[in-house]
């Protein structure tokens, strides 16, 4: 007991003006820091996940029946591809409008040329004449807003040249792969009837897909966008980072982007040891600790201990990977660290 009290006391004395702590009798182990290229971020259990904009829905335009399926369940598409054809009683009544109009259209623009020498010589009425004129361009807005009605269920450019050349409705609409990919789910059946928005099939571009892992949000916090990390021969790079932490596990969701194609893995999980190019410090995790909100590691000087403020990249296996002012010079306190903050934070 009688050697603890001094110990103590000399450990809580006030700091000097270059911050210093002096250990007095404490006996503190040192360690040197050693300098890294290669940091290690730690082992985590990720999984690859198709990205939205590679997931597509491929759903009935209209009404209808299910006249032909013209894919197999998983089968690889290319984009424009037919995938189903359907027959909708809604549809050709919406062309039968449009020839409708079509015909009452072509009607009107031979009367106006009919109308326009006898306007001018005076054998029938100007009045005659304009109204001939304002029913045509009626009629020709009402013709081209069915023609992109039509369009916006499906109806191909070539189909509606055919219907307006030859005033003869088509009962097909085909449904094409809207991107190249594979079918991932199908839902329709030959001869069903399906309404007008249900899901026939699901399509994913499965050259692209990401690798999504939890990583404690200190950590996180230090990757940058488009940082290049590495595992066990694979390169990855930051594609995003989630905007929260979650309070519960105090980890942020990274995204990370692999350099090659992820070869239909979507859903597959998988444990990687990740690392990153960095210019880093390692030195024991027990040389680490907080003072003041920050971290720092205490480097031996000739008059006491300093504590240097420092930046924690990773934790691995007993060590601290760090950045901060420390040289290969250096000796840390890789002992009695709890002591010498007490004796930093009673001091200040």
């Amino acid at each position: 007991m009688k050697y603890i009290m001094p110990i103590l006391f000399t450990l809580m004395l006030p700091l000097a003006a270059a911050d210093r702590i002096d250990p007095g009798t404490l006996q503190v182990a040192l360690s040197a820091p050693k300098a890294q290229e290669q940091l290690p971020l730690g082992n985590y259990l990720g999984t690859y996940t198709y990205p939205p904009a590679s997931r597509f829905t491929v759903s009935a335009n209209t009404d209808g029946f299910v006249t032909r399926v013209a894919v197999k369940p998983f089968a690889h598409v290319k984009k424009g591809q037919t995938l189903f054809t359907l027959k909708s009683p809604k549809l050709l009544d919406m062309q039968s409008e449009y020839i409708a109009t079509l015909l009452e259209l072509e009607y009107y623009d031979k009367e106006v040329k009919r109308l326009e020498p006898l306007a001018s010589k005076g054998v029938v009425a100007s009045k005659q004449l304009t109204e001939s004129r304002n029913r045509r361009q009626k009629l020709d807005a009402s013709a081209a807003f069915q023609r992109d009605v039509l369009l916006a269920y499906g109806l191909t450019p070539s189909q509606l040249k055919r219907i307006a050349a030859q005033h003869k409705p088509d009962p097909v609409l085909t449904i094409s792969a809207p991107a190249t990919g594979s079918i991932a789910s199908m839902n329709a059946q030959k001869g069903g009837y399906v309404a007008e928005g249900a899901v026939l099939a699901q399509l994913i571009d499965t050259t692209e897909c990401h690798f999504e892992i939890d990583m404690p949000w200190e950590t996180a916090d230090t990757l940058a966008l488009g940082e290049k990390l590495s595992a066990d021969g694979k390169h990855f790079t930051v594609f995003a980072k989630a905007p929260q932490i979650d309070p519960v596990s105090q980890t942020r969701t990274i995204d990370l982007h692999e350099g090659d194609e992820c070869g239909e893995r979507g859903g597959a999980s998988m444990n990687i040891a990740l690392s990153r190019t960095a210019k880093a410090w390692k030195v024991p995790a027990a040389s680490v600790t907080e003072l003041d909100g920050r971290s720092v590691v205490f480097a031996k000087r000739s008059d006491g201990f300093e504590p240097l403020a420092v930046t924690v990249l990773s934790r691995r296996e007993g060590f601290c990977y760090v950045t901060g002012a420390l040289s290969a010079e250096d000796r840390v306190a890789a002992s009695s660290v709890l002591a010498l903050r007490s004796a930093a934070a009673g001091g200040e």
